[in-house]
């Protein structure tokens, strides 16, 4: 399964069904256990680049949508 959605959006989805397998999350950024609830893997960016990242699009009036997962 593939979705651009990160997982606290889609796992009520599953609440009547058992998925054997990951789901390729977050428009590719993260891999997700549905059983255990964990991630299996995910990219990060670090707070360094965020705040590059922050001051890029704000220069450039953009105003992004982020997922901040802790």
């Amino acid at each position: 399964l593939f979705t651009t959605r990160p997982p606290v959006t889609f796992m009520h989805l599953f609440d009547d069904s058992h998925i054997n397998h990951p789901v390729i999350c977050c428009s590719g950024a993260a891999i997700y256990d549905v059983n255990k609830k964990t991630y299996i893997a995910k990219e990060e960016i670090s707070y360094e680049d965020s705040l590059k990242l922050d001051e890029f699009l704000l220069k450039h009036n953009i105003t992004p949508i982020k997922n901040l997962g802790y």
